[in-house]
């Protein structure tokens, strides 16, 4: 399949993409580009089903662009103070596919005084603009690159085809900077790198290098001392890159010094003992949960909590396919502290090794293990459940529902309090055990206490 073909098989597959050809049609003295991760994924062959679509169109104002793109769809102009419209075209739900990028030639020029923060900029818009002007103003080679919507013809300035034939993430001229106008593009680089599997060029790791110690800069604003560059912006490029390659995220945080800014715990546990890191590689694309449970299981449960919120990734959406939640970690860091031996598994009762280890958590704590190397512990869980499951003739991952509730309890004029608990426990564990199978004889055991 050659390039054109992929061009075209992108916008046949993805149905809100049916404007461009009627765009094209109806406004001849335009232009228009495709540019950003869309042209990257066509020219890596990429099979990718979350992507954001950006356009620039030429020659055209802005008034008339919205006008047009209104008719058939609705603009959100939250991103306007950027030179973008954000479009969703009628009935496609923004639930399932992201608002497009609408947007004119740009320029960025950096306000005066700018620390770094990824809003620090003058945007100037100008239908006359060449595409490769706007295009400079982008973060790396792999993203500067535009497709002409008539011609089909690749734009690539900055030799951006070839730093993906080469598999290099490389900044978009100078990197120091690109760096300086918006630090944010550092996490980025980190993202890329881990999600595609490319090295960063020499020039671009060392300005990072050189950068990443201002990541945690804060600043004044509205009588609020905020970070500059924002955590939430940093928690979603850290939770894609984890997403993405969970192994691959953390070399690159220790090689780029991120690490020790981000999690200044873990970095202290690492260079401590340099093989503290070494159960999340080779982990798996889909793992950043169990990432996030091995870097910190040596952390105070107490810390955790406040590391989601200062590395921003408690601020990801609950609706991400990339959220991971603290309370989960925590969960299993805290079971992990507990130090279960392969007796105290044996000999604990019923009821309480359920809630450990055939709850909704509990994969993620046996997959903890399993990376631990926790050979003989794993076994002998795996085959306490296999005991409990065969009685009840049911698989490993299936509630057991229970034969009575603290209703069931408190019918038999007994008062609320510990006793409905301890006898609830007591019936669970023998019901667990095969001891008791029916709701009938769960009640005359109970009649009997």
């Amino acid at each position: 399949m050659n390039f054109e073909e992929g061009v075209q098989k992108l916008i046949n597959e993805n149905e809100e993409l049916f404007f461009i050809s009627k765009f094209l049609k109806d406004h001849t003295e335009s232009q228009m580009y495709l540019v950003g991760g869309a042209v990257r994924d066509i020219l890596l062959k990429r099979t990718n089903k979350n992507i954001d679509f950006d356009f620039v169109i030429q020659n055209i104002n802005s008034e008339k662009i919205e006008t047009w793109f209104s008719q058939i769809g609705t603009i959100n102009l939250t991103g306007k103070n950027f030179g973008v419209l954000k479009f969703m075209p009628n009935k496609f739900d923004p639930k399932k596919i992201h608002f497009i990028d609408i947007a004119l030639p740009r320029t960025e020029t950096s306000i005066v005084n700018s620390k770094g923060g990824y809003k620090d900029f003058k945007i100037h818009s100008d239908k006359n603009l060449p595409i490769e002007t706007d295009l400079s103003r982008r973060d790396f080679t792999i993203n500067a690159m535009a497709i002409d919507l008539r011609t089909y013809e690749l734009i690539d300035p900055f030799n951006g085809q070839n730093d993906l034939e080469q598999k290099t993430i490389r900044a978009v001229g100078e990197p120091k900077e690109r760096f300086d106008e918006d630090m944010t593009r550092m996490m980025r680089a980190i993202r890329f790198s881990a999600e595609l599997n490319f090295s960063i060029n020499t020039q671009t790791l060392k300005a990072i290098r050189n950068k990443i110690s201002h990541i945690n800069n804060q600043q004044e604003e509205n009588e609020q001392i905020q970070h500059i560059v924002p955590r939430e912006v940093i928690g979603l490029e850290l939770a894609k890159s984890l997403h993405s390659n969970p192994s691959n995220t953390i070399n690159l945080l220790i090689e780029t010094g991120a690490l020790k800014e981000l999690f200044n715990e873990v970095y202290t546990l690492y260079a401590a003992k340099p093989n503290y890191l070494e159960p999340i590689q080779n982990l798996q694309h889909g793992e950043n949960t169990l990432a996030l449970i091995l870097m910190l299981r040596k952390i105070d449960t107490n810390l955790i909590k406040n590391i989601f919120t200062q590395t921003g990734l408690e601020s990801v959406s609950k609706t991400s396919p990339y959220k991971t939640d603290a309370q989960d970690v925590v969960w299993v860091v805290t079971k992990l502290e507990e130090k279960y031996t392969t007796k105290n598994i044996q000999d604990m009762r019923a009821h309480k090794f359920e809630k450990v280890f055939m709850n909704g958590r509990s994969k993620l704590l046996m997959d903890s293990l399993l990376k631990l190397k926790e050979t003989d512990m794993l076994i002998t869980v795996k085959n306490r459940i296999k005991e409990i499951c065969k009685k009840w003739n049911c698989k490993e991952d299936h509630k057991i529902p229970a034969l009575i509730s603290g209703d069931d309890v408190l019918s038999l004029d007994i008062k609320p309090g510990p006793k409905v608990r301890e006898l609830l426990e007591k019936i669970r564990d023998l019901q667990l055990e095969g001891k008791i199978m029916t709701r009938d004889a769960a009640l005359t055991w109970l009649k009997t206490q």
